[in-house]
């Protein structure tokens, strides 16, 4: 009995505390009016900015999944060198012709390791 009377006290301690606060905290805003709207300003700023950010990120997102399903593949190739037409028989360009020259002359130099694949 004892122990259910002393849970029971601890009880209303802590609801008496948690009264006098939010009574203390009410009282402060309205005597605090300038400094409240100054807290709420900020916060609303906060968070405009963090769904702003997000949005933003999520449009780019969007953007560049539907920019690579649209080429209809499963492979993307990522490469040093820019992609040069062919032309209509299908031979290489005088691109790819200059790189794979330029290649081989910075291999056979030494400024390049060995095993870099020459296009």
């Amino acid at each position: 009995m004892a122990k259910k009377e002393n849970i029971l006290q601890k009880g209303r301690v802590v609801v008496r505390q948690l009264s006098e606060g939010i009574v203390f905290t009410l009282n402060e805003l309205k005597s605090n009016k300038f400094r409240t709207f100054l807290s709420l300003l900020s916060v609303s700023i906060g968070i405009f900015t963090i769904v702003a950010i997000l949005t933003a990120v999520d449009t780019l997102e969007k953007g560049v999944r539907k920019s690579f399903e649209s080429l209809n593949t499963n492979q993307v190739s990522v490469s040093k060198w820019p992609m040069a037409p062919e032309d209509e028989n299908g031979n290489q360009s005088i691109w790819n012709i200059y790189t794979k020259i330029y290649l081989h002359e910075r291999l056979q130099s030494g400024l390049l390791r060995r095993n870099i694949r020459t296009p």
